[in-house]
């Protein structure tokens, strides 16, 4: 049995649902920041959520290769982006700066070489704070006073002030990846569709 998949019949359509496959894979990544996986559950769910933009994009347009690996790059800043964004901008409008010491380390190996480290905080009354600060550097010690912006509702991550701070540039970034990709399925819509008239 062979599966097929009818997509729409017009540029603007292949535009659209191409476009529209990302967006779904961003607001996953984004809404995946409210949700406490163990390990990488996050970070396998958002990579789940970006090929599954890219199958679903080829089957719904039949881009060129080519310009399919130009949007699978452009999509996949524009998602992974919007999860950090999202992240920050939560943590902007309802967070708290506070002065954190670190209390406790866990270090997680990754595939690839490469390494996760969560730290646990407490306020420097010894009060532990909610979540873990998630780094990708071993550069705080056991002990050390870290300032970071929590959650009030508890309900993501604590984060560095930095990172919090680079919100607006988070976002531009995201768009810019947005816009990329936009770019990418504007010039490929028309060509596909000559393409597939001429067959």
């Amino acid at each position: 049995m062979k599966f097929s998949l009818r997509g729409p019949r017009t540029a603007a359509g292949q535009v659209v649902a191409f476009l529209g496959c990302y967006v779904a894979a961003a607001l996953i990544a984004a809404l995946m920041v409210f949700v406490h996986l163990p390990g990488d559950g996050a970070v396998i769910v958002v990579s789940f959520a970006v090929v599954g933009a890219l199958a679903l994009g080829h089957l719904l347009t039949r881009y060129r290769l080519w310009l399919q690996v130009c949007a699978a790059f452009t999509g996949a800043t524009f998602v992974i982006v919007t999860g950090y964004a999202a992240h920050s901008t939560v943590l902007a409008v309802h967070g708290d700066r506070i002065s954190a010491v670190v209390a406790g380390v866990a270090v997680q190996e990754r595939s690839g070489n490469s390494t996760t480290y969560r730290y646990a905080l407490t306020t420097l009354l010894g009060v532990p704070v909610p979540g873990q600060l998630v780094e990708d550097s071993d550069e705080l010690a056991i002990g050390e006073q870290v300032e970071v912006v929590v959650d009030r509702g508890g309900r993501v991550d604590p984060r560095t002030t930095g990172e919090v701070d680079a919100v607006g540039p988070l976002w531009a970034a995201a768009l810019i990846g947005f816009a990329l990709t936009a770019l990418v399925a504007v010039l490929a819509g028309p060509v596909t569709l000559r393409r597939q008239r001429s067959r």
